[in-house]
Formats: C-alpha cells, structure tokens, sequence
C-alpha cells in the first residue's frame, strides 16, 4: 500500500483504517433480529470479507454492544479462509459441507445477484435482498 500510494511514511494504523472505513454500523433492528432468529433457526454466515474487516467488526460489536459479531451465527464462514470465494459453487458446497445444512432446507439471503445465482446452482433456496430492502422486515 505504501509502495502503491507512494506515500512511505504511511502508518499501518492509517492503512488499517483506510481499508476499514467501508464498514458501516450494523443498525440494533438487525442486531436484535439475528438475535431472535438464532434462537429458533440454525443462523450460518458466509462471508467474502477479510480479516481485517472481521476484527473491525468484532470489535465495533464488542464495545457498542457487549459482544462479538461472530456470536450472532451458529458459525461464521469466511472465503478468505475457505480459499473459495462466492459465487464459485464449491464456495457454497464447502459451506454446506462444514455446517451439515441440508441445501433445500436452507434459506440464503445476499445482496448480490450474481452470490445468489451460485446458491441456487449450489441448491440452497435463495432470497436476493435488492437495495432498499430490510433483512429485518423479512422475517
């Protein structure tokens, strides 16, 4: 990034929050509803965010809401670490895989069409959450 930015004296505190800002707060009607929803459903996420935006994540959650973002899934699934990245089909198979989720019996929601696509190939059951639409409202 240094080197790219020409830019040496760069900090890594600056780097990290530079590629960080895309994260935005996740507002307390999601919160609460993923809170709900794992307490009668089996809740997975997958992700194909990095680490860095996960430790951001963690702890944005931890210091506004007392615990982990992680916390709010039965698992958490991230492609950087999977080494397959959505919507490749053996992303999603890997998922199915490791969470022991029956595909026909399991509801993927994402907010691209093309992640959803891959999912339906995969034989999950799909639901595109289009802009201007409210996981919260959904369920």
């Amino acid at each position: 990034i240094r080197k790219f930015l020409n830019n040496p004296v760069i900090t890594d505190y600056q780097i990290l929050e530079a590629w960080s800002a895309m994260i935005k707060d996740v507002p307390e009607n999601r919160v609460s509803k993923l809170k709900d929803l794992k307490s009668t459903y089996q809740v997975y996420l997958f992700s194909n965010t990095n680490q860095v935006h996960i430790v951001k994540m963690n702890q944005t959650f931890e210091s506004k809401y007392g615990f982990v973002f992680s916390s709010l899934f039965i698992k958490d699934f991230y492609s950087h670490e999977l080494g397959i990245s959505k919507p490749d089909n053996s992303s999603y198979q890997k998922v199915i895989e490791l969470s022991g989720i029956k595909p026909a019996e399991s509801l993927f929601v994402d907010d691209l069409e093309r992640n959803i696509s891959g999912a339906k190939n995969a034989g999950l059951q799909t639901f595109w959450l289009k802009e201007g639409m409210e996981m919260a409202e959904l369920f």
